[in-house]
């Protein structure tokens, strides 16, 4: 039975003790390669390239443990340095090759590492209720009109206010989400736009609108926190609002590294 090394993340020397392993798995340890160390444990390689691997990937009582674990490592690691996270399954066939992998992408993943120092990963989602922000431009647009008006007239006004909401909802929605953008200028060392899932829709009817993964340094957390709560308490009646999540390792900043032989 061939060993390979499965690796869970790269980090730099200032890499701490290793967290303990599950009964699930061998123990961690670190191979050091220059300034840079993998965090590792030693495996078969059938278990993920044999002929019964297919199958085994394809079962989520098999997977989700071992996904579950390889996030945990990651996260213990990243309590006390900085890490490169690495997908789940990948791995070398040797310790001589996995040295080789580190000394061809050392640039990239030190480049990461000098940009990455001191930063966390944080998600922020804006949830947009749009029959309440329909109802808030209408009432803005009925507010400049005069009141004194016979009931047909009110009627045709009142339609055509809905109408112009409908139109101005995406220039406002928009402007609004041009607020978050600067606060993430003024705070964010990089971000970059995630995926939003298409059943995203919550039990309250809010609607998925934004989804962004931003950089930060530590130390500017609790600043970009207090801009979009300020923002939350200006557009609660409007109908959008902004959900922050956090601290992660930084998943979204990764460079592409190049595959394993």
């Amino acid at each position: 039975m061939d060993a390979g090394l499965y690796i869970f993340c790269l980090s730099n020397l200032q890499c701490p003790d290793l967290p303990e392993s599950s009964s699930e798995l061998d123990r961690l340890f670190l191979h050091r390669h220059g300034n840079l160390c993998a965090i590792a444990k030693r495996v078969s390689l059938e278990e993920f390239c044999g002929p019964d691997a297919d199958r085994r990937l394809a079962d989520p009582e098999w997977v989700t443990p071992r996904a579950i674990d390889h996030g945990r490592v990651i996260a213990e690691v990243f309590r006390g340095s900085p890490v490169l996270p690495v997908p789940f399954g990948t791995l070398f066939s040797s310790p001589a090759v996995l040295g080789d992998f580190l000394e061809r992408n050392a640039d990239l993943i030190k480049g990461f590492f000098e940009y990455a120092a001191d930063c966390e990963e944080w998600g922020i989602k804006a949830l947009l209720d749009r029959e309440r922000l329909k109802r808030s431009l209408v009432e803005s647009i009925t507010q400049t009109e005069s009141a004194a008006a016979s009931p047909g007239l009110r009627y045709l006004r009142e339609r055509r206010a809905e109408q112009m909401a409908d139109q101005q909802s995406s220039a406002w929605l928009e402007q609004n989400l041009g607020v978050v953008a600067d606060a993430l200028d003024q705070c964010a060392a990089r971000s970059c736009e995630r995926r939003i899932i298409d059943d995203s829709k919550q039990p309250d009817g809010r609607e998925e609108v934004f989804n962004l993964a931003a950089l930060l340094a530590r130390d500017r957390v609790a600043e970009f926190r207090r801009r979009i709560e300020a923002i939350n308490r200006e557009r609660a009646e409007d109908g959008l609002s902004f959900a922050v999540s956090g601290p992660w390792p930084p998943y979204s900043f990764c460079p592409a590294l190049e595959s394993p032989p």
